[in-house]
């Protein structure tokens, strides 16, 4: 049986102990002519939603191993520690993952 390889997952938000990190494929929707912005956070607490949007305001992304990390300790510490794989929504223009 041949070799295949397992390759690291690359679009995805990780929560875990010290904040929430997104990985590096999604910083493009956090940068506008050049200058890296913030990020500002929305839970729907009912349809058990979470959204990241890009603001000039909120909370600061910071580079981290091979990602960005929020520390925002009141949502990591409501969620699951594990990777959650959001979609970029058009119609809210914001990351927005299940949990």
């Amino acid at each position: 049986m041949p070799f295949e390889e397992i390759k690291p997952p690359k679009d995805f938000i990780r929560v875990h102990d010290k904040g929430i990190t997104i990985s590096t494929s999604f910083i493009h929707f956090f940068i506008k002519n050049n200058e890296q912005l913030r990020v500002r956070i929305f839970s729907d607490e009912e349809n058990r939603l979470v959204g990241l949007q890009p603001s000039k305001e909120g909370y600061k992304l910071s580079p981290h191993g091979g990602g960005y990390i929020i520390t925002c300790m009141s949502l990591s510490n409501k969620l699951e520690k594990k990777e959650y794989f959001p979609k970029w929504s058009k119609e809210h223009k914001m990351l927005i993952f299940s949990f």
